[in-house]
C-alpha cells in the first residue's frame, strides 16, 4: 500500500505470503488505511522536527541578536561612563518618571551612588538634605518642560549629597517612538562652575586693568596741560613724565606675562641649579636697598649644595619680588629673613626645598590671604605696584612643578614660602627640552 503525504508518495507499505490469494480486499483495505495512519504519524514527525529546527534557528538568532545588544549597551555605558559630563536617562513608570541609568560623572558631580539614583523619582534630592527639596524642584521642573517642548536647557544650582553646590548647565531631551509616545528623558549635566570663575576672573581683570591703565594715563595727561602752563617747570614735569610712562610699561608687561602665563604660552628655560648660592645672591643684590631702612637683612642655607631644576631668569623674578615687598612692608628697625631649607618632602611635589621668605613687617589681614594671589590685590598700604607681582610669581612656581604658600599676621609679620621639587641621587635625569 502506497504511503502518501497529498500528492507525493513518500514510500510503501509491503506484506507478503508465501501462499497463494492469502489476503483478501479487506486485508488490503485495512492495509491501505495502516499505510495512511503511518502516513500521518510521519507528516507530524516531519513537521515536528522542522518546527524543532526552526525553534533552534530562532533561538540562536534570539541569542545571537541579544549578544550583540549587550556588546552595543556595554560600548555606550562605557562611552557614557568616560564622558566628564553627568548623564541620566528616566522612563515613565505608573505615571512617574523613574531614573534607569546614570554615568559615572554624575555620581562624582553629585554624590548619590548609583543605586540611589537607579529607580529613584526626584524626590530623592528631599530625603538628604535641607535643599533637597530646591532640588527636587529643579527636576519636576525639567520634567514639565519636556511635557511641552522636545529639549530644555537651564543654568541651576545643584545641590550634592553633602550639602555642597555646583553651578551646572542641564541639557535634557525627550525620547519618543515612531508614534510620538514618550519612552524617557535623557539629561545631561555640566559643571560650569570653573568656566564662570574664570570668565568673572577675567572680567575683573579687564575692570581692573583698565583702572589700573586710566590712572597713570590721567597723570600724563595733567603733566602735559602743566608743561603747556609752567614752561619754566619743564624738567620737573618730564621727569614726572618718564616715571608714569616706566610706570605703565612695567604694568602693561606683567598684564601680558601674566596672560601667556594662565595661557601656558610661556615656557621654562630650566637648567640644574644649586640653590645656595643663587638664593645668596638675590639677597646680596637688595642689602643696600634694606639697609637704607635700616632694615637687616639675614640669609639662612644648608653648607651643603640644594639642586633644582629651574628657569633662573624666572625664579630670580619671583624671589627678588618677595624680597622687595618684604623691604617695603617691613618698618625701620625689622628684620628679614631669607631661608633656604632641603631636604623636605611633599605627597604631591616630592623630594623638595622651601625657599622662605619671612618679614616682621606690617603683615596681612586674615580676611585678605586668601586673595594676595589675585590679579590686582594689594594690601592697603601707600606703597606703589601692579598688584600683579604674587600672580606672577605663583604662575611661574607652579610652572617649575612647585607651589608657593603665605603665612600672615596684621602687625605681625608675614612669611612666604616656595617649594620646588628637588634634584636628589635618586631623582631620574632629565634634560633642558623635557623640564
Amino acid at each position: 500500500a502506497p504511503i502518501r503525504l497529498g500528492t507525493r508518495t513518500i514510500g510503501f507499505l509491503n506484506v507478503d505470503s508465501s501462499l497463494p490469494n492469502a489476503y483478501s480486499d479487506a486485508d488490503a483495505e485495512r492495509l491501505q488505511a495502516f499505510a495512511d495512519q503511518a502516513a500521518i504519524a510521519i507528516n507530524n514527525a516531519d513537521l515536528y522536527s522542522q518546527l524543532n529546527n526552526q525553534t533552534e534557528r530562532l533561538e540562536a538568532h534570539v541569542a545571537e541578536r541579544t549578544e550583540e545588544l549587550e556588546h552595543e549597551r556595554a560600548q555606550l555605558n562605557a562611552i557614557l561612563d568616560s564622558m566628564t559630563e553627568g548623564v541620566v536617562y528616566a522612563e515613565p513608570v505608573a505615571g512617574k518618571m523613574h531614573v534607569r541609568f546614570v554615568n559615572t560623572a554624575l555620581t562624582a558631580l553629585t554624590g548619590y551612588e548609583e543605586s540611589e539614583w537607579l529607580g529613584a523619582a526626584p524626590a530623592i534630592f528631599a530625603q538628604h538634605n535641607p535643599d533637597g527639596q530646591f532640588m527636587a524642584n529643579v527636576a519636576l521642573t525639567i520634567v514639565n518642560r519636556l511635557s511641552v517642548q522636545p529639549r530644555w536647557q537651564v543654568e541651576t544650582r545643584i545641590v550634592r549629597k553633602d550639602n555642597t553646590a555646583f553651578l551646572a548647565n542641564v541639557s535634557a531631551a525627550r525620547l519618543v517612538d515612531p508614534e510620538g509616545k514618550l519612552v524617557g528623558l535623557v539629561g545631561v549635566v555640566h559643571d560650569i562652575s570653573k568656566e564662570k570663575a574664570l570668565a568673572e576672573q577675567r572680567s575683573r581683570f579687564v575692570a581692573h586693568a583698565s583702572h589700573e591703565l586710566r590712572t597713570p594715563l590721567t597723570n600724563a595727561k595733567t603733566r602735559l596741560y602743566l608743561l603747556k602752563k609752567q614752561p619754566e617747570k619743564t624738567a620737573d614735569h618730564l621727569g614726572v613724565l618718564e616715571a608714569v610712562v616706566d610706570n605703565m610699561r612695567e604694568l602693561v608687561e606683567d598684564m601680558l606675562d601674566l596672560s601667556r602665563l594662565e595661557r601656558n604660552l610661556m615656557t621654562l628655560k630650566a637648567q640644574t641649579t644649586d640653590l645656595v648660592p643663587f638664593v645668596r645672591e638675590l639677597v646680596e643684590l637688595q642689602r643696600v636697598e634694606a639697609e637704607g631702612k635700616a632694615l637687616t637683612l639675614c640669609y639662612e642655607a644648608p653648607t651643603e649644595p640644594v639642586l633644582a631644576l629651574v628657569d633662573t631668569k624666572r625664579l630670580s623674578r619671583v624671589i627678588t619680588n618677595l624680597i622687595v615687598n618684604a623691604i617695603n612692608y617691613t618698618p625701620e628697625g625689622g628684620i628679614i629673613t631669607a631661608r633656604l631649607v632641603s631636604g623636605l618632602h611633599d605627597s604631591e611635589i616630592g623630594d623638595c626645598a622651601k625657599i622662605e621668605i619671612e618679614d616682621n613687617g606690617i603683615g596681612i589681614a586674615e580676611d585678605n590671604l586668601e586673595n594676595v594671589f589675585q590679579p590686582f590685590f594689594r594690601v592697603p598700604s601707600e606703597v606703589q605696584g601692579t598688584g600683579l607681582g604674587l600672580s606672577i610669581a605663583r604662575e611661574i612656581v607652579q610652572l617649575h612643578g612647585g607651589d608657593i604658600y603665605v603665612s600672615s599676621a596684621l602687625g605681625r609679620g608675614s612669611s612666604f614660602a616656595i617649594i620646588l621639587p628637588q634634584l636628589t641621587p635618586e631623582t631620574p635625569k632629565l634634560t633642558e627640552a623635557e623640564a
